[in-house]
């Protein structure tokens, strides 16, 4: 079954090959992915993929496009909440970046990148902070 990153795999690997024809060898070889794997997930789209090797994807470039499409627009997205729990178990933003950006000894990390989970808990505590102050 084709899901968006394989097919997005696909696409770019045919549009970035330079040559006329793409075959499922080449496709193979180029994007890393087993040719069996390939001629599997393109069964659907492309019916004589199994029987002729010397078959060229550029030609079903528009149908994989088209699949793509087809998949992005039921695609749901879930935005990630943050739920208040999360934030309450930190004292403030201090006891935050303390416990969790700093290595022992209380030395901060400067390897440490913040996650969109990150930065939704330090938002909710710095709006609890604000309140604290005024």
């Amino acid at each position: 079954m084709l899901n968006i990153t394989t097919i997005k795999k696909y696409i770019k690997g045919i549009e970035d090959n330079k040559k006329k024809v793409v075959t499922v060898s080449i496709l193979s070889k180029t994007i890393g992915i087993k040719e069996e794997i390939i001629k599997e997930d393109l069964i659907t789209l492309i019916p004589l993929i199994n029987f002729d090797d010397s078959l060229n994807l550029r030609d079903y470039l528009s149908d994989l496009k088209k699949e793509e499409e087809k998949i992005e627009e039921g695609r749901i997205v879930k935005k990630r909440i943050v739920k208040n729990h999360e934030a309450e178990e930190y004292e403030g933003i201090i006891d935050y970046i303390y416990k969790n950006a700093c290595v022992e000894g209380g030395v901060l990390d400067l390897g440490y990148t913040l996650t969109p989970k990150d930065l939704s808990i330090i938002s909710k505590l710095l709006t609890e902070e604000k309140k604290k102050r005024k």
